[in-house]
């Protein structure tokens, strides 16, 4: 999931200044997103975005003109 919405804003720091553009309402830092896509064991998400951040993505979206679809949105192993 992190690893299709990091590409299609065109990367991890893409996605972070349109966060920032957008009003990112929890003010994440660049390294928080870098963990999204990391292991549960190096203190990551295991490639699952928190569901707290979806409306500031999905704001960013909108406003960069970035199309996610709902398969971009679903975590990996909910994906048949």
């Amino acid at each position: 999931q992190a690893a299709r919405v990091f590409a299609r804003f065109g990367g991890v720091p893409s996605l972070y200044r349109a966060l920032g553009q957008a009003g990112d309402t929890c003010r994440r830092t660049l390294s928080t997103l870098y963990r999204w896509n990391l292991p549960r064991k190096s203190g990551g998400s295991n490639g699952v975005i928190p569901t707290s951040a979806w409306p500031d993505i999905m704001r960013a979206a909108r406003l960069e003109g970035v199309h996610l679809t709902p398969e971009d949105c679903m975590p990996g192993e909910m994906r048949k």
